[in-house]
């Protein structure tokens, strides 16, 4: 006799299902959309998966939440699954950070007759753009996409649910020029890139320059996103731990209290937005993976702050991360990363000139040109895609 063991079924797949009449309509809201000649843009709701821990995408929805609030745009948050702990964070957390929006309305997700009418509505994450194709009382959808959400999925029905989602033709903003061309060129929709920017007057350096001896090194440490590499960087740091035992290993951006770890760190966990810049700028390198498109928001407040960035060698990360230019990128493997920091540690004057032009790069980069791009794509007000790269 064969036994097999039993595996639940995955029901929630249910719950991604869409109609042809569906598609229909959401085609007519978004064809109309793109024919007018005036758009008008006076109330926004922002569709927002539930979230257990404030991380850089979180904190990108809510900079341009709070500049289209500045500029008179009423904004309401509405929140797909978790509702109670979302909240919690939203008002406990992210609103401290952002005075200017705490009387944002808030409102559950489900179902869809509890949202009120906006004059556009933008998902923020794959599973919001299900509930965005099936929301109609908008006259403008689009995607705020941070990153190929695909590649969170190994192949399975979950990626390909995230690839439909790309097909629903809305309008998209993309963080990242590679986001951009991939939505452009792979799904023939209109999209316009921004560049992530920086806040210099709370991410920025101690001292003109480096320290002369690497004392602290950071890594940003998330063991349950495959995507930021935890198992190779403390492989790695392992080994630079071995033969520099002076140098303290900082790792923050998740509990580490289950994890057991091969050398000696302190572990920080997660951190506010002050309290990160503020351990930035005590640190000589940082180490950061990403093995999506996205090059995330992180090496850029290191390089703000002084910090030399070591991050894994990528053509999607190019229009930032500039290898012996203002950072230095290494090949994806324990040695790699360990031959790049140990280069960092040695080489003060390769460290010296990569802070210099790290800081040079940041500073070309404001939020409030990026915020504007965005708001006159979505007002119609210029139709031309932009050309990528940082301005």
């Amino acid at each position: 006799m064969v036994v097999t063991s039993y595996r639940p079924l995955e029901k929630r797949l249910s719950s991604y299902d869409f109609s042809t009449r569906d598609l229909q309509e959401n085609r007519r809201i978004v064809e109309k959309w793109k024919d007018l000649k005036r758009r008008p843009l006076t109330s926004i709701n922002w569709f927002v998966a539930d979230f257990i821990d404030v991380y850089a995408g979180v904190l990108n929805i809510f900079r341009f939440m709070e500049y289209f609030q500045k500029i008179g745009v009423e904004n309401r948050i509405i929140i797909q699954g978790e509702n109670d702990r979302t909240r919690h964070i939203i008002n406990t957390t992210l609103m401290g950070s952002f005075p200017s929006i705490s009387s944002v309305k808030i409102f559950d997700g489900n179902p869809l007759g509890n949202i009120p009418y906006a004059d556009v509505s933008i998902a923020t994450y794959w599973t919001t753009a299900y509930s965005l194709l099936k929301f109609n009382d908008t006259l403008g959808k689009y995607y705020f996409i941070q990153d190929d959400e695909r590649m969170f999925f190994q192949a399975s029905p979950w990626s390909a649910l995230v690839e439909e989602t790309y097909r629903f033709g809305f309008p998209a903003i993309a963080s990242a020029r590679s986001l951009r061309d991939m939505y452009v060129k792979e799904f023939g929709h209109e999209a316009q890139s921004f560049c992530i920017a920086v806040d210099t007057s709370l991410f920025r350096p101690m001292t003109q320059a480096p320290r002369r001896i690497v004392e602290r090194i950071f890594f940003y440490a998330r063991p349950t996103r495959p995507r930021n590499g935890f198992d190779l960087g403390v492989l790695a740091l392992a080994k630079i731990k071995e033969s520099h035992p002076a140098i303290e290993i900082i790792l923050a951006g998740a509990d580490l209290s289950n994890c057991e770890l091969p050398m000696e760190t302190t572990n920080l966990g997660y951190v506010t937005v002050e309290e990160t810049a503020q351990l930035y700028r005590t640190c000589d390198l940082g180490l950061y993976l990403m093995f999506t498109r996205h090059p995330g928001v992180i090496p850029i407040e290191l390089m703000a702050s002084g910090c030399i960035v070591v991050s894994n060698r990528s053509k999607h990360h190019n229009d930032l991360l500039a290898d012996r230019y203002n950072c230095l990128t290494c090949v994806s493997t324990v040695s790699g990363i360990v031959h790049s920091l140990e280069e960092a540690i040695g080489n003060y004057e390769l460290r010296k000139l990569l802070c210099e032009n790290a800081i040079r790069t940041v500073r070309s980069i404001s939020w409030q040109s990026q915020f504007r791009k965005i708001h006159d794509f979505i007002v119609g007000k210029d139709k031309r895609q932009d050309s990528g790269g940082h301005s």
